[in-house]
This record gives structure tokens, C-alpha cells and sequence, in this order.
């Protein structure tokens, strides 16, 4: 199977490369800059191409001849990135119809229920995943809440709140419940759905075991990596764009990135009841709890070159 990776130099790209290159994918990657791949391990085992996804003309000889698209691509670094994924988004689909790709596979995030409008990022994603499912060609739609590992940005965020903030939010958003997702299990789910029978669209929320609230998550991530103690703030009663500048300083995620991410903690982002969209197979060791997802990253983050590239990517997607 020939497959072609769109954000290899994101932080999920860079786990999913040499996890197909193991299950015996060709892999292709479209970067902007072959320079920022840096020294990964599995350079010399993929077929870089030069590019970028807002261009038909770039996307079309990186895909002749692919099975499989992934799109883990995202421009939260701008103020305008709804269009911006919103034109990605169209002209890879477009591209992978015209070149007869069997599928795309995409990585979104969980879409809110209850009441309130979705912050402007999970709307973003939501409509990404719905140019991709209304599209020619069959998609595969992955929607995961926080994604715990070393070098994505809501982990990043996370982390450094816990370690280093010496409040814990006690209503609004403290309450908000999550479905923290380890990479490896990402990573996993991704490839699955390469590989799954039929030709018809799916549409998966993928997930962690625990459920917990904002403040159960940075209670216990504060447990796991030497936190300071903890003390109930109202946070609501902090400016967003502050909390995203207090943050970005300590976590070396961007301002706009930060803030985003941060407006997207006003809804729960908990898995749906397996719906018509079915399940994939589950991890062979079961899926990773929320405690071993953070012993995993901190024991990455304490042994750098495990990770594959040999460097930290701050966001769970390369930027366009």
C-alpha cells in the first residue's frame, strides 16, 4: 500500500511515518520544507515531495499512484485559519479525486454536544471533516480529544500548567469533561483506518478509557509530573488572550495557537456512542490510560531521541 502523509512534520505526522513504514507502507511525505524534516530516523526510508496543499499543480505528483491520503495538517498559527484549512481541505480533496486515491484519512477533533456555539477551532475541524466526507473520494474522519504526548500542544499546555500554576479552575471550564487520547493509540487508530475494508465513509471518535473533568485532568497531571499544589480559581475570571499569553510563555506553544485551544475548553470532548461509522480495533494492549499516557511522554521527554526525528514539534499537526 502506497500512502502519502500530509503534515510529516507535525507532531502526529512524525509518529505516524515509521508506524507504516512498519506495517509495510510505501510512504510519501509533501512538505514545504524538506529542511524541517531534520534528521528523522526513517528520511531515507520515504519519498519526499515539495509542496504544499494549497496548490493542485504540487499535489499532483505526490499523489499518482496512492492508496491512501492523510491530512494532518492545520493553520491555527494564523487569524484566519478557518479559511485557510477550509481551501486546504477543498483542493486535497480534489486532488485525491483526480488522481484516484482510495482514501483519505483525516484527524479532527470530538465535535461538542450541548448547548453553546463550538469554539471557532472545533467548528474549523468539524468542517474540515465534513469537505472530506462530502467529498468524491472515501474518507475516514478520526475525532480525538487532547492528545497526551511529548511535543503535542494540548499536552504541552497541560503540562506546563500543571507543573508551574498554582490554581486549578473550579467552575465553567474546570467542570468540562475530556477524553484524553494517548499518541501511540492515535497513531494506531490512523493506521487502521488505512487499511479497513469497503468503500464507504466513516465517521470515529477515538478516545482514551478515562473520562475526566479539566480540573480532574490537571489535578492529575500535576500528581504525575511534580506539580506545584494546587488552590480553586474561578478562571473565567481571566481575559482568554491573558491565560493564552501566560501559557504560550510556559509552554512554548504560539499565542494564537494557545488561544485557540483554550477557547475550545469552554465544551465537553467526549467520545460518542459508536454510531453508523462502526469501530476500528481496538490498541492489542487495550487502550492507554490517561496516567500511563503521561509516564510515557515524560519518559520520551527524558529520552529525547526516542522520538522519532530526534525533536520536539509543538503542534499536533504540521502548520499551512
Amino acid at each position: 500500500m502506497r500512502s502519502l502523509i500530509l503534515g510529516a512534520t507535525g507532531y502526529v505526522g512524525r509518529q505516524l511515518v515509521p508506524a507504516l513504514l512498519e506495517h509495510g507502507h510505501e510512504v510519501r511525505v509533501l512538505v514545504r520544507t524538506p529542511a524541517k524534516l531534520g534528521d528523522a530516523p526513517w528520511l531515507a526510508e520515504v519519498e519526499p515531495f515539495r509542496g504544499n496543499v494549497f496548490e493542485p499543480d504540487e499535489l499532483r505528483p505526490a499523489m499518482a499512484g496512492v492508496d491512501v491520503v492523510f491530512h494532518l495538517v492545520h493553520s491555527l498559527e494564523h487569524a484566519d485559519f478557518a479559511e485557510r484549512d477550509r481551501r486546504a481541505a477543498t483542493t486535497v480533496a480534489a486532488a485525491a479525486e483526480a488522481a484516484g486515491v482510495g482514501r483519505i484519512v483525516y484527524l479532527g477533533g470530538v465535535r461538542p454536544e450541548g448547548p453553546g456555539e463550538p469554539s471557532a477551532h472545533l467548528s474549523s475541524r468539524a468542517e474540515v471533516g465534513d469537505i472530506f466526507l462530502g467529498c468524491a473520494v472515501p474518507a475516514t474522519v478520526l475525532q480525538s480529544s487532547i492528545i497526551i504526548g511529548t511535543g503535542s500542544a494540548s499536552y504541552e499546555m497541560l503540562r506546563a500548567i500543571a507543573r508551574h500554576v498554582p490554581a486549578v479552575p473550579v467552575a465553567g471550564v474546570g467542570g468540562r469533561r475530556t477524553q484524553p487520547i494517548a499518541i501511540g493509540d492515535v497513531v494506531h487508530y490512523l493506521t487502521a483506518a488505512a487499511v479497513e475494508e469497503g468503500g464507504g465513509d466513516r465517521l470515529l471518535d477515538i478516545g482514551g478509557p478515562d473520562l475526566l473533568s479539566y480540573r480532574e485532568l490537571i489535578e492529575r497531571c500535576a500528581t504525575l509530573v511534580g506539580g506545584c499544589a494546587k488552590v480553586p480559581f474561578p478562571i473565567s475570571l481571566v481575559a482568554t488572550w491573558v491565560q493564552a499569553l501566560f501559557i504560550a510563555g510556559l509552554s512554548g506553544v504560539g499565542t494564537t495557537l494557545a488561544y485557540s485551544l483554550l477557547r475550545s475548553l469552554r465544551h465537553d470532548t467526549v467520545c460518542a456512542p459508536a454510531g453508523a461509522g462502526g469501530t476500528l480495533p481496538e490498541p492489542p494492549s487495550g487502550r492507554t490510560s490517561f496516567e500511563r499516557a503521561v509516564l510515557l511522554a515524560e519518559a520520551r521527554r527524558a529520552h529525547p531521541r526516542a522520538r522519532s526525528g530526534g525533536r520536539v514539534v509543538s503542534t499536533a499537526a504540521a502548520r499551512v
